[in-house]
This record gives C-alpha cells, sequence and structure tokens, in this order.
C-alpha cells in the first residue's frame, strides 16, 4: 500500500549481554489517512514507542498492528481492517516488550 511507507517509521537494532534488542519507531500518520478513527492528539498519545528483546520465533506484530498505549493492548491496524478498538493477535507471547510513550520528535 502506498500510504504504509509513511505511516511507518525505522527501527534499530542493538546487541547486549547476550541478546539482541529492537526499537520499533512505531506509526504515525493515524489522524491523517483515517481522520474519521483517529484525532490529532490520538495520533500523538496512542501508538507507543516499543522496545522488544529479540528471541527466535519472536513476533511484535509489525506492521499488523500497534500497541496502544492508553488501552495497554495491541490493536489491529487500520490498513488491516482495525477501527482503533480491534483486538490484534498478531502477538507472539514469547514477545517481552517495554512500552513507551510518544517523544514527539518531529518526523524526518
Amino acid at each position: 500500500m502506498s500510504h504504509s511507507r509513511k505511516a511507518w517509521r525505522r527501527l534499530e537494532i542493538t546487541w547486549h549481554d547476550g541478546a539482541v534488542y529492537i526499537v520499533l519507531n512505531n506509526r504515525d500518520s493515524l489522524d491523517t489517512l483515517w481522520p474519521s478513527l483517529f484525532s490529532t492528539q490520538e495520533n500523538a498519545e496512542r501508538a507507543a514507542e516499543l522496545m522488544n528483546r529479540g528471541v527466535q520465533g519472536s513476533n511484535f506484530g509489525r506492521p499488523f498492528c500497534f500497541y496502544d498505549y492508553g488501552q495497554k493492548k495491541l490493536l489491529l491496524n487500520p490498513e488491516y481492517g482495525g477501527d482503533g478498538k480491534t483486538v490484534a493477535v498478531a502477538a507472539n507471547s514469547r514477545c517481552r516488550s517495554r512500552r513507551f510513550p510518544r517523544i514527539g520528535l518531529p518526523s524526518m
């Protein structure tokens, strides 16, 4: 989908103390791509940044879902039929994540 490229940010990977860690700079543009589902404030506050400890077979839900910081759950992305309320089932139970509120950096 043409809009997905703009909506997703990059990820960072590092190795520390025998484990790989991945920071997913979560999605953006919820309010501009789906204004009937998300407000500007919700775009800024709902999609949290994720820091994951990667293990073989991990599935962090990307690109099918995003972690909603307010609801504390993975929600299905609008590109895949989500409406801002539909809980995603794509997450692997072995996934260990820390969730952070958006840091408000400008888009690159």
